[in-house]
């Protein structure tokens, strides 16, 4: 009962508005005339769209009695009392008298607008303006009123009539356009940034989104054989997909089916699409809706800077007498993954792999390399990269002609890498070395900055300019981290010339501890 008694108010909002006397004739000793004009005006319209009135009833007039009452414009439209449509039968009525002609355009300035009409009621209707601008809010239909009253009495319209001798006036009125304005927005949940908007992830990581809008609350006029209402959510991910089975759809506090009767859903791949069935929109307007689900990050090509941006909006009907449509504005969210020597402004500075003189560790040929700064092996060495927070984050890499290795499809935390195949050559390094990466989001979700430090360094910092949403410069500092590689041959204790130099020794030793031996032996054979 209270849904009903909600539904009802909101009818008699949509077709009855409350409005303020506006005088446009004041008299005495004038006789009402069919020539009487009055203002009616309607505020709180989008600025270029269309609005116009249609007379549903008018004034009676008699030549020398003035104003004898009201009645209807056309005896086939169904309006029990003259004085007072009813919700149903405005909206009823909403859906004809466009197709009657007749109607009088009311001029805009800025979002208000009036026209001069005669006495009687009228039906208010918003639709697209000139250039085919379309509304983006729902406008329902709107009754105005233009009536006689006689000085003394309460601002009402009444039949009671009115002539020359009488203190009278006619009165317009004024008001507020009722449309349910169609918004959607999209946010990720339980962001490990802290900003609903932007995060970083890592590829095979999931993440959950809540989707949010409001059933438009169309009136009757929406209801019939030929209009095909529309209220449709329309979502795509970049880079992400939808895991399989975890669309979850409210309205109210509901959790709804997909069905003939209330919604088909589309959810693969990188679409999640929720249209409405047409009676389910027009009998849950006003309700707000909410859908959830959960998305698998599967692309590592876009890093750093290069967002994966996905986007949300909504399409809905705006016009009973047509089947066009409008669009929300569309509502962004981004994610981003980092890469560990990725190229930014064509260059790469996290770490490099040297020897212990400081050359660079070249997987290019001898005849390739510079010498004086490089040493060149056959294979680079191989690093394991490992999220200190999830050790099913394991990254492998090897170091390649420059030095450096690449990490790509990593978010932003701490990791420890460590190198587990040197290189040809060289002795393996056992040092444990600490990565952390940070991240910093603008309020819309992008990312604002970055920084990769290793072993305790300063870091590379990189920190974006946007300009109505594009990046236009990129700035850093940038510090390299070196991770040394000794040769063999350098260091006593892994095999270099001081194995050698114990090797040797220890033959001679051995060879002098065997000659003793036989020495020995043959002095007690001759004796």
């Amino acid at each position: 009962m209270k849904n009903l008694f909600k539904k009802i108010g909101a009818l008699l909002m949509a077709a009855v508005m409350v409005l303020s006397m506006c005088t446009a004739v004041f008299a005495d000793g004038q006789e009402p005339t069919a020539a009487d004009r009055a203002t009616i005006t309607v505020n709180n319209v989008e600025a270029g769209l269309t609005v116009t009135a249609y007379q549903i009833t008018k004034a009676k007039y008699q030549a020398g009695k003035g104003f004898r009452g009201y009645e209807k414009v056309n005896s086939s439209y169904d309006i029990a009392d003259v004085l007072a449509p009813t919700a149903d039968e405005v909206a009823a009525l909403a859906k004809v008298v466009a197709g009657n002609g007749g109607g009088v355009t009311l001029t805009g300035n800025g979002t208000t607008y009036t026209a001069d009409v005669a006495a009687g009621y009228w039906i208010v209707l918003v639709t697209a303006g000139a250039n085919n601008t379309k509304p983006a809010k729902v406008y329902n239909p709107m009754l105005a009123g233009v009536y006689y009253s006689v000085s003394g009495t309460d601002n009402t319209m009444t039949s009671n009539p009115i002539d020359a001798s009488q203190k009278w006036s006619l009165n317009g009125t004024e008001g507020y356009a009722k449309s349910n304005e169609v918004t959607v927005d999209k946010t990720i949940v339980n962001s490990g940034s802290g900003n609903n908007k932007g995060d970083d992830v890592a590829i095979d990581d999931e993440v959950n989104y809540k989707i949010t809008s409001t059933i438009p609350e169309y009136s009757a006029e929406y209801n019939n054989d030929s209009s095909n209402v529309t209220y449709t959510i329309n979502d795509t991910l970049n880079g992400l997909a939808v895991k399989n089975g975890s669309v979850v759809v409210k309205v109210g506090d509901d959790v709804i089916q997909a069905g003939d009767d209330t919604f088909a859903l589309q959810a693969e791949g990188q679409t999640v699409k929720v249209a409405f069935a047409k009676t389910f929109i027009l009998n849950n307007g006003g309700k707000n809706v909410e859908v959830t689900y959960t998305a698998t990050l599967t692309d590592d090509t876009k890093v750093n800077f290069d967002a994966h941006t996905n986007t949300v909006y909504v399409e809905y009907s705006n016009d009973p007498s047509s089947n066009s449509t409008a669009r929300t504005d569309e509502k962004k969210t981004y994610h981003y993954t980092f890469a560990i020597d990725g190229n930014i402004n064509g260059t790469k500075t996290e770490h490099v792999k040297v020897d212990e003189n400081g050359k660079v560790i070249s997987t290019k040929s001898k005849e390739e390399i510079d010498s004086n700064t490089q040493t060149s092996v056959a294979t680079g060495a191989t690093f394991t990269l490992t999220s200190t927070t999830d050790s099913n984050k394991v990254y492998t890499a090897t170091t390649d002609e420059d030095g450096h290795m690449t990490f790509k499809g990593i978010d932003a935390g701490t990791y420890k890498l460590v190198e587990t195949v040197a290189p040809e050559g060289f002795t393996l390094d056992t040092q444990e070395h600490t990565v952390v990466i940070s991240a910093t989001y603008n309020d819309d979700g992008t990312l604002k900055s970055y920084t990769i430090a290793i072993d305790g360094n300063p870091g590379s910092t990189y920190t974006a300019t946007y300009t109505n949403g594009t990046i236009t410069e990129i700035d850093g500092t940038s510090s390299t981290t070196e991770i040394v590689n000794t040769k063999m041959g350098t260091l006593p204790s892994t095999g270099g010339m001081g194995t050698y130099l114990f090797t040797i020794i220890g033959v001679v030793v051995m060879a002098g501890a065997a000659g003793a031996f036989f020495i020995s032996r043959r002095k007690g054979s001759e004796e």
